[in-house]
């Protein structure tokens, strides 16, 4: 009991750590001194979290004097992983030239295209993949471009177009995985985040010489802060990118207007939780005055819980996690249309197990089999 208690206290204190630091780049703000901890639980940290880019080479130049050999492994981890943006920033310019070239609607999300909007940098900050969100219409069409350029498509994700059905189709290629969205949510309903209505909102994105159309930043805002909620933020990564939005001198309006355009779902409380937890967490300040929403102090209150649990967490929550997720997960909107296609999301999602594997005519078990191949994906994520 007593070298649990100890661990759990070397976490607190890496991650406090790692907190701060986090805060400070995210504002632009000098890193000072930082508190001691364990070596091998703030580089643990560093990696669980994902912490950006910029982060990981300010922690190790803030220990360079404490912890030399710890500072020399972060300060090589953010060149590895610099250098690895660039190349994925280099192939996001190809894919959506072809996209471009085959008239497929797109825009980049997330990514080396996110670092260039709040960092003016490709590489501050890390990403395991590239997404993009395309027209659903032409859907087939960017498969057909991305496998014409040395993709190939997963057999992971199911291809349906219901609100049951997985929202993206997952390409790997050049080392990198490519997911191909047709929708930013996986229930939809949200937020009113249509991809008609996004793209009409678009911004450029300029990666070298070639222009990437993207999400306009309010509503990049408004989807990271649907995406965070929908994973209870347990990862600081997620918490940078909304520190860094709100400290944005050049766009005072971003977080005044998501909270409004959140509103006609009844949703904000997704927006006002996420500057809660940034002020909570990194001690930065929102621009507008936070108040509870209902649903958000929910989110505020598991997301805390998630960000300081095991990492192992993440992959496998223990079921009285899931249990405490659904009914905060219904607050997260107002709107029915979204809680009805929350149930059926719960109750038919494809990502238990692909019912295609069922023979014909028996596909309506996925329903009673779901708990069984629930039960049966966690102990393999556990085991692995």
């Amino acid at each position: 009991m007593r070298d649990t208690d100890d661990h759990e206290r070397r976490e607190a204190r890496a991650f406090r750590c790692v907190a701060v630091v986090c805060g400070h780049v995210a504002a632009d703000e000098p890193v000072g001194p930082v508190d001691r901890a364990e070596p091998a639980a703030i580089f643990a940290m560093v990696r669980r979290h994902r912490i950006s880019t910029r982060a990981i080479a300010a922690l190790g130049i803030a220990l360079r004097d404490d912890e030399p050999s710890l500072s020399g492994r972060l300060t090589a981890l953010a060149r590895e992983r610099g250098f690895a943006a660039l190349g994925k920033a280099e192939r996001m310019a190809t894919i959506s030239q072809r996209l471009a070239a085959a008239n497929v609607r797109h825009l980049a999300i997330k990514g080396p295209v996110l670092a260039q909007q709040i960092y003016g940098d490709v590489g501050a900050r890390d990403s395991k993949d590239l997404d993009l969100l395309v027209d659903p219409a032409s859907v087939t069409e960017a498969a057909t471009t991305l496998i014409a350029i040395g993709f190939t498509e997963t057999g992971e994700t199911e291809r349906g177009d219901t609100p049951a059905d997985n929202k993206h189709r997952t390409f790997v290629g050049h080392g990198i995985e490519v997911e191909v969205h047709t929708r930013l949510l996986d229930v939809a309903a949200m937020l009113p985040l249509s991809f008609d209505a996004v793209w009409a909102r678009r911004e450029t994105v300029t990666l070298g010489a070639v222009a990437i159309p993207a999400l306009s930043m309010v509503d990049t805002l408004l989807y990271l802060c649907a995406h965070g909620a929908q994973h209870l933020w347990f990862r600081l990564k997620w918490l940078e990118d909304i520190a860094r939005i709100v400290t944005l001198p050049v766009h005072p309006q971003i977080v005044p207007d998501a909270i409004m355009r959140a509103r006609e779902t009844g949703a904000e409380g997704i927006v006002t939780s996420a500057l809660d937890l940034v002020e909570r967490v990194f001690g930065v300040a929102s621009p507008v005055p936070v108040t509870g929403r209902r649903g958000g102090r929910g989110i505020v209150r598991l997301s805390l819980a998630a960000l300081a649990a095991p990492a192992a967490h993440a992959a496998a929550p223990p079921i009285g996690s899931i249990l405490r997720k659904v009914p905060v997960q219904f607050a997260m909107a107002r709107s029915w249309r979204y809680r009805r296609d929350l149930i059926r999301l719960l109750v038919l999602a494809p990502r238990t197990f692909d019912a295609k594997d069922l023979p014909p005519g028996l596909r309506w078990l996925r329903l009673p089999l779901r708990p069984i191949m629930l039960l049966r994906d966690r102990l393999r994520r556990g085991r692995s």
